[in-house]
């Protein structure tokens, strides 16, 4: 079979390749359970927009996708309240943003996730063929009109998402895998994926890495990055050209740079220098984003030099050519996260005016007489600070580096066993390497949701770019097993701090109780208001958790009531009763 590998690249030469995420189907049948409810399903069209592809069946695959979502309208308080004011501190503190100004940034940043697609074709034996990943990016729910600006840029983007062409259509990648399987016992099948990050959003720019990865056979796949650039007040797409003063003068010290990182480059392919120079004939086709302090050119494998010597990104910090960007476009202010890239980055964070070099190694530990591995450690190197810090997971997740206030720190997002997520973070200040205690969830939406069906899997996932507000997702194995969210900041030492004391439960999941109980009453806020009794059979809808103490539900009537339970030994109770004998619907995952 010949090698399927070409540069897809758009009509102003940009890679429009997507990354694949290579991801297992998630729990399906173990998160089951988040998607039942007391209530039965609803056909109505979901407002999720999705690409389908231009020439398959995938398309109708994710059409089904829009009659899976569970109706929650009758989850509402009869009594003229709202679900949103039992767990709003995040909201009141969202609600007073760009209240007076519709669309301005100053002050809270908008809430950007992510909606993240896989979908799959199958063998008749179930042996996946083709597998294809992508990134809708989405304002959360009800600050659409706070942020007018940036909604239209990220529907630009999803638009680019949803037109990208291809150099194969589907129909043609199967077949691929199909002939590949059948000849190769080594088979792999075929992907095609990406995954969008945020790099900067604030008054002057909307800057989106947009990292990709395909394989259709042969040796080797393609992977790299695309940056899309947006004015956030008007949705427009930015040139270069609208950040610095002269082309001339960023060729100048995109060379300067390239000198300095890449002179192993220059010394054993000969012509990339020459290949970056000419790189800047046509702005259109740079390759570029602007993170908070510095812009990254990224040239994929094959542009400046062989595909073994990988991809080449120039960093050009703001700081250090203050003439270059003149155009109002400056160092960001106040805190700020990036994704760091795979190479590391040079930050100051000793605060001695000298950037420092910052980079984390992921090291796999190989069981004797045996091929399987998995991660046991990451080496951590900070200016002259190192350390290795214990790190068990199955893959390399991705790696945030964070300015707040005068410190810095490092969060490394981690998979382990049954898609078990956990947060690594590490405190870089002044180079003296720390690490911090492990955060067990990882970053999501307010509302997080899961969907599945045949062919195809989808979850929210939260962009990580503002320290002082996101949300984390936690799976709690109290009453149930749930994935609870809350807002959260990095706190002062450096740590993931919860914004109040309690966690959102989905709302959808429901218990019916088999016996009569007496429970603690609470009003929308939380408080106890006394005992009431409640009957059997009545359905409970659950909402907030603190995850070690209570669970507050809605019942059927309007009520709020705060269910206690006994976990302190196995098997868990409540008022004394066996959990499972007091409630139908009760779930826990292994």
């Amino acid at each position: 079979m010949d090698r399927m590998v070409k540069n897809t690249m758009r009509k102003d030469g940009k890679r429009v390749g997507k990354r694949a995420r290579v991801l297992a189907v998630i729990l399906v049948g173990a998160m089951a359970f988040g998607l039942t409810g007391c209530g039965g399903s609803d056909d109505t069209a979901s407002d999720k927009k999705r690409r389908t592809d231009k020439s398959s069946s995938i398309g109708d695959k994710l059409e089904q996708m829009a009659g899976n979502q569970q109706d929650t309208e009758d989850l509402q308080p009869q009594d003229g309240g709202d679900y949103s004011a039992l767990s709003t501190e995040e909201e009141t503190t969202e609600d007073a943003a760009g209240k007076d100004q519709p669309g301005a940034l100053t002050g809270f940043m908008p809430c950007i996730y992510s909606e993240s697609t896989t979908y799959y074709v199958e063998d008749d034996d179930y042996t996946t063929l083709y597998q294809k990943s992508y990134d809708i990016l989405k304002l959360q729910d009800g600050t659409e009109e706070e942020y007018p600006g940036v909604k239209k840029a990220l529907d630009n983007y999803n638009s680019a998402m949803e037109s990208a062409g291809e150099d194969y259509t589907e129909e043609e990648l199967v077949a691929t895998a199909k002939e590949m399987k059948e000849n190769d016992s080594l088979y792999s099948y075929l992907y095609d994926g990406s995954t969008a990050y945020i790099q900067r959003v604030d008054d002057n720019i909307l800057s989106i890495l947009h990292t990709f990865e395909d394989y259709y056979g042969g040796a080797h796949g393609y992977y790299g990055c695309t940056g899309y650039n947006y004015d956030p007040s008007t949705g427009e797409e930015m040139s270069i050209e609208d950040v610095v003063s002269s082309m001339d003068d960023l060729k100048a010290a995109a060379q300067e740079m390239f000198s300095r990182d890449y002179a192993y480059l220059i010394e054993n392919e000969p012509g990339c220098e020459d290949s970056l120079a000419e790189s800047f004939d046509d702005p259109e086709t740079l390759c570029w984003t602007l993170g908070p302090e510095e812009l990254q050119l990224y040239y994929n494998p094959y542009h400046l030099a062989s595909y073994a010597a990988g991809m080449q990104i120039i960093k050009i910090r703001i700081a250090d050519y203050p003439d270059l960007f003149n155009k109002g476009i400056g160092v960001a202010e106040g805190d700020w996260i990036i994704k760091m890239p795979d190479d590391g980055m040079l930050e100051d964070i000793d605060g001695d005016g000298s950037l420092d070099y910052v980079d984390v190694t992921f090291n796999y530990f190989t069981e004797d007489e045996s091929d399987y591995s998995y991660l046991d450690s990451i080496d951590v190197v900070a200016g002259n600070g190192s350390k290795t810090i214990v790190y068990y997971g199955f893959e390399e997740g991705d790696v945030y580096f964070i300015k707040k206030g005068d410190s810095f720190y490092l969060y490394i997002l981690g998979t382990a066993e049954n898609d078990y997520k956990f947060i690594q973070m590490v405190d870089i200040t002044d180079g003296n390497v720390r690490d911090l205690n492990s955060f067990d969830g990882t970053f999501t939406a307010k509302d997080y949701t899961y969907d599945y069906g045949e062919g195809y899997y989808s979850a929210t996932r939260g962009l990580l770019y503002n320290p002082n507000f996101f949300y984390v997702r936690v799976r709690h194995q109290y009453i149930s097993t749930l994935d609870a969210t809350a807002p959260a900041e990095v706190g002062d030492n450096g740590e993931i701090k919860l914004l109040h004391d309690y966690y959102d439960l989905p709302t959808d999941f429901c218990i019916t109780s088999k016996v009569g109980l007496e429970l603690d009453e609470v009003d929308a806020d939380g408080n106890v208001i006394g005992k009431t009794n409640i009957s059997s059979g009545t359905d409970y809808y659950m909402y907030r958790s603190d995850g070690t103490s209570y669970v507050d539900c809605k019942t059927e009537d309007g009520k709020y009531v705060r269910i206690v339970i006994d976990d302190s030994e196995y098997p868990f109770t409540v008022n004394g009763i066996d959990l499972e004998e007091a409630f139908d619907g009760i779930i826990f995952a292994g």
